[in-house]
């Protein structure tokens, strides 16, 4: 599925919607930014090269690209919006650096954002499938060679 960055307003357990006309507000002060014709996407350009395109959907903003220089730009507009930027694991960006579990993700309805250690435990737990699996492939290539 990879990585996502996601603008967002909450109020408590209530989700803000972003407007097309509050993102295009915001994007307009952004000069790096190009909005698209649909007015719900924008595309972050640099030495006029595609780095992301910022989506509007569903009243957040989010794009698949995590890059710093992204964010740095996500965390400008966060402001303009009076919002914040979220990562896909829960995460809420201060700066580009440091981060924190905000308390409105544990009471909005759905949201479904697991806890830090959770994801820190099922990463070792996948880290330590993947060892194990390999292991067991240089085994049986070495018990192939073995035999031969």
């Amino acid at each position: 599925m990879g990585y996502h960055l996601t603008i967002l307003r909450t109020d408590g357990s209530k989700l803000i919607p972003i407007s097309d006309s509050d993102f295009a507000g915001a994007c307009a002060g952004e000069p790096s930014l190009i909005v698209g014709g649909d007015g719900a996407s924008a595309q972050l350009m640099q030495n006029h090269e595609l780095i992301a395109t910022l989506r509007l959907e569903d009243g957040q903003v989010w794009t698949k690209n995590s890059e710093d220089e992204v964010l740095a730009v996500m965390l400008r507009l966060a402001t303009l919006l009076n919002a914040r930027v979220r990562g896909s694991e829960g995460e809420t960006y201060r700066t580009i650096n440091e981060s924190y579990r905000h308390q409105d993700d544990e009471l909005i309805e759905g949201a479904a954002v697991p806890r830090a250690d959770e994801v820190i435990r099922k990463r070792r737990f996948w880290n330590v499938v993947r060892l194990v699996v390999l292991l067991l492939v240089i085994a049986l290539i070495v018990i192939n060679k073995l035999r031969q």
